[in-house]
């Protein structure tokens, strides 16, 4: 049975994840993880880096303002070991669908709609297509 300290600190560690799923969740995971990689090393936000990716270190730096180091990387690794790797797993499907079909844009470019429904055939016939 978790005692009181415990579940306080259960709660805390939820909110906080919480609250930096709301501040990375308009950034596509890659850049979520180059964020969450740079405020785990201490980096602060600086010009030096992309004006989107040092937005998202300032809010995080913000987010744990007068907080533990230890607390803050618990829940940033929290945050990469529970929440990231389904975004990523949709992302990643994503972007292999958007690459397929920019390639298969590229195949037919030009092509009509006849010189199309040949090499379907074509593809069918090989079973290259399901």
């Amino acid at each position: 049975m978790k005692t009181q300290k415990q579940r306080s600190e259960s709660r805390k560690l939820a909110h906080f994840l919480e609250q930096v799923k709301n501040n990375l969740g308009c950034y596509a995971p890659p850049s979520q993880r180059k964020v969450i990689q740079l405020v785990a090393k201490g980096l602060k936000a600086t010009t030096d880096i992309s004006g989107c990716l040092n937005y998202a270190i300032g809010e995080l730096e913000k987010l744990f303002d007068g907080r533990e180091v230890s607390f803050r990387n618990k829940v940033l690794v929290m945050y990469l070991d529970t929440i990231l790797p389904p975004f990523e797993a949709e992302y990643n499907k994503e972007v292999a669908i958007q690459d397929a079909t920019d390639e298969l844009l590229a195949l037919t470019d030009g092509k009509t709609a006849q010189e199309i429904r040949v090499m379907i055939e074509v593809l069918r016939t090989n079973e290259v297509c399901v």
